[in-house]
């Protein structure tokens, strides 16, 4: 069988190109045989079988980072970077996980759930990052719509722009915060979030705010962002989050 003699990329982007078609069959017909027996996503993968064939000819994901939107499409993937004999336990308690997987592989550039992981947190911080700017540069502007005091337009144009600074990181542990809880990942997310506020944005206002004022604060403020938009981001990429939801799964698979 093809199939036997491919244990990484390098095998599929050796094959010459009039046998990709039989690899193809043969990845269907092992897909089909083996998610049978242990369950998980058969349709979703079945239909990218080409697509992922056709990544890894032109790709090298030990080095193009590749990020599945959909991380329940990634069996083809796996299978064709060395992890087709570990299907047996494929979602199984201490088994090959059902999604992409960094800990697992290092073809897997970031872990990604049921959908929108990936898009969802780059699409928040884009759009954050973006509005961040207009206020940076917009923020005299505004506040001289709200009042005619210099000195007030002074001091929020400052505070304004230094909250600009924080907004793509906020955006990212918000949708982060969101895709971990709809995991069923409450406890870490709660605990990140009271260290977060209670470990820096208060205790650096604390320090901040006898010297500096209001700006003290607001920058408390925008580096208590910063710090919890970067934890929830190592969080969702590390995929701790997922072993409970691996774990349930498994658990159910044997009543």
């Amino acid at each position: 069988m093809l199939l036997d003699s491919i244990h990484s990329p390098a095998d599929v982007r050796a094959l010459p190109e009039g046998q990709l078609p039989q690899l193809c069959q043969e990845l269907r017909e092992f897909l089909v045989k083996s998610v049978s027996k242990t369950g998980g996503h058969l349709a979703s993968n079945l239909g990218a079988v080409e697509l992922t064939v056709a990544i890894h000819r032109c790709f090298d994901t030990e080095r193009d980072r590749l990020v599945f939107d959909v991380g329940h499409q990634s069996y083809v993937h796996k299978m064709l970077t060395g992890r087709r004999e570990q299907f047996a336990a494929l979602r199984q308690l201490d088994g090959l996980s059902g999604f992409p997987k960094p800990h697992e592989s290092v073809h897997d550039a970031f872990i990604a759930g049921h959908a929108s992981t990936a898009v969802s947190v780059a699409l928040g911080m884009g759009i954050m990052a973006f509005t961040g700017a207009l206020m940076f540069l917009l923020a005299p502007w505004m506040f001289s719509l709200l009042t005619p005091d210099p000195a007030i337009q002074a001091l929020g144009s400052q505070v304004l722009r230094i909250e600009a600074f924080a907004e793509p990181l906020f955006a990212a542990s918000i949708v982060a915060a969101g895709a971990l809880r709809g995991a069923g990942d409450t406890l870490a997310p709660s605990i990140m979030n009271l260290v977060s506020m209670w470990g820096v944005r208060l205790t650096a206002a604390m320090l901040l705010a006898p010297r500096f004022g209001l700006p003290g604060v607001w920058a408390a403020m925008c580096g208590e962002l910063c710090v919890r938009g970067i934890l929830f981001l190592i969080r969702l990429a590390r995929g701790k989050w997922l072993e409970g939801r691996n774990t349930e799964i498994a658990l159910e698979g044997k009543k």
